[in-house]
């Protein structure tokens, strides 16, 4: 069940935005040099990209904030950031931002990549966390305490899908190759349900379930210093 805000925590949000908007205008005023002396109210910025997706109903409620006027805040976190990938193929076309956008879609790769590491980890610290702390709690203290991070690390694992998910959609706008799409593919709720493999290695039919694409995906090693990532991946290679 949801919560409302307290007010210390409005006001440690108020004040992230406010930090988060002047970064944003140093950022757009730095970006827009790059535009030449076009008329920026001549250019189609795409419309409907709204960096909430994935977000779950909660977090919709948490963030919506009902003493506002009807047409809401427009809160720096739903503002768009000047990149090539706000704009249209025809606007990058007009304003010469090809090489700008191939080397965003290079950045975009990495962050694919950072959070698909980040994802990886989270689900393994997650699976452990059911075997070694929830399975293993037989007081209510403890159990409260190992669900509590259960929670924080599902909260991860939201986080790390929803960056993903936004750097896929700028690989989309940018135009990238089928190859490159394929490669980084979309992901379903359904892969991030991967615990019943790790914690109940002698499953009947076991040898019969795929592990996500995520975990198989070319070039990701995975964080080898993290030692849940290390006992995570050594289940996979033993049980999966």
């Amino acid at each position: 069940m949801s919560r409302k805000p307290t007010p210390s925590e409005k006001a440690s949000i108020e004040d992230r935005r406010q930090k988060l908007n002047t970064r944003l205008g140093h950022f757009n005023t730095k970006a827009e040099r790059f535009l030449g002396e076009q008329d920026m109210d001549e250019i189609v910025l795409f419309c409907g990209v709204d960096d909430r997706t994935g977000l779950e109903a909660e977090d919709e409620e948490w963030f919506d904030d009902k003493e506002e006027d009807d047409e809401g805040p427009e809160w720096p976190e739903h503002q768009t950031v000047c990149m090539p990938s706000a704009f249209s193929k025809q606007d990058i076309q007009q304003l010469h931002l090809e090489d700008l956008a191939l080397q965003e879609l290079q950045l975009r790769q990495g962050q694919a990549n950072d959070t698909l590491e980040k994802l990886r980890t989270a689900l393994g610290r997650k699976s452990l966390l059911f075997r070694k702390s929830v399975r293993k709690a037989h007081t209510t203290k403890g159990k409260t305490r190992a669900w509590d991070e259960v929670n924080r690390t599902t909260a991860q694992i939201l986080k790390y899908v929803r960056g993903y998910r936004r750097a896929r959609q700028a690989m989309e706008r940018l135009g990238a190759e089928k190859s490159i799409l394929e490669k980084y593919k979309e992901i379903k709720d359904e892969d991030l349900k991967m615990s019943s493999d790790l914690i109940e290695e002698n499953r009947f039919g076991q040898k019969n379930d795929v592990m996500a694409w995520f975990w198989k995906i070319d070039g990701q090693k995975g964080n080898q210093d993290d030692k849940w990532m290390l006992e995570c991946m050594y289940c996979i290679v033993m049980f999966a």
